[in-house]
């Protein structure tokens, strides 16, 4: 199985989802992480230094894992979506469905973009969405792909008497 991890900056695999990818190296997994920004926002320092600062870490912490990081390189402070682009068409597909009064869905969906963009830190007046996997036939539950549960430990209680 391949996984591919995406960090926003050069420290977010190991912050977010390091334990995972850990838990499918061990099951044999071919992990790929990509890392989108520079980094050169991400500290103190000179923004050239810091960017090759950041670079080695991220290298040191993925090689514990046998992995060599992807640098996308987009400059840090700037990937971000076209905003009006993305608002102006979601907007404009969800008024498509005219026979389902579209507005209380433009505005629903305003809500709650408006909500997960806060979520993840995004700026004022960002949009962002959230999506999560319902087992539904025919499709597959994917929770089979993730590592297993660790094994539970026995907790073992004293009936000493203590004084």
């Amino acid at each position: 199985m391949k996984v591919l991890a995406l960090g926003a900056h050069p420290d977010d695999l190991e912050i977010f989802m390091f334990g995972t990818m850990a838990a499918y190296a061990t099951q044999g997994a071919e992990l790929i992480f990509a890392i989108a920004t520079d980094g050169a926002k991400g500290g103190k320092g000179a923004p050239g230094t810091l960017v090759r600062a950041r670079r080695e870490e991220a290298r040191a912490a993925a090689a514990l894992l046998g992995v060599t990081p992807h640098f996308l390189g987009f400059p840090a402070g700037e990937l971000v979506a076209d905003s009006a682009l993305n608002d102006d068409l979601k907007a404009k597909a969800i008024r498509a469905h005219q026979s389902q009064d579209p507005e209380r869905f433009v505005d629903a969906a305003r809500v709650q973009n408006a909500f997960r963009a806060g979520q993840c830190n995004g700026a004022a007046g960002s949009f962002a969405e959230a999506f999560r996997f319902e087992p539904v036939f025919p499709f597959a539950d994917i929770r089979a792909l993730l590592p297993p549960a660790p094994p539970i430990r026995t907790v073992m209680v004293s009936t000493q008497t203590v004084t």
